[in-house]
């Protein structure tokens, strides 16, 4: 069985990179979105097992790019992660999410094994 193929989208190329690089360490393969716009794109183009979406970025946020990729493919996983501008903000945000569709959320900043845990969490949800 091939490894899940996994979407980080995210506006900050480091922290792509980053997620990136915990998933890969975990056995995971991972493509690179920029926004919301090109990840959409990228849904049409493959079939995800997973995104990783960051809910504030420029073009198409995340919000839209998780109720979008809900849409257009029920069967993949999400998890929306956030910083946000404030702790408050980000919280409001990522249940937002949740309520619109993502199987797991993350607070920015996180360590490798909470990113791997809200994935294996996503990959267990019941849809």
């Amino acid at each position: 069985m091939s490894p899940p193929l996994v979407l980080v989208v995210d506006d900050e190329a480091a922290c792509r990179l980053i997620v990136c690089e915990m998933l890969a360490d975990a056995g995971f393969v991972c493509l690179e979105a920029g926004d919301g716009v090109e990840a959409t794109r990228m849904a049409y183009q493959t079939q995800l097992r997973l995104a990783v979406v960051d809910l504030l970025m420029p073009n198409k946020d995340g919000i839209e790019t998780i109720m979008d990729l809900r849409r257009r493919s029920p069967e993949t996983r999400l998890v929306a992660m956030s910083g946000g501008a404030g702790k408050l903000e980000a919280h409001h945000l990522l249940h937002t999410a949740r309520a619109l569709g993502a199987d797991a959320v993350l607070f920015k900043p996180f360590r490798p094994a909470e990113l791997l845990q809200a994935v294996h969490a996503a990959l267990a949800a019941v849809r």
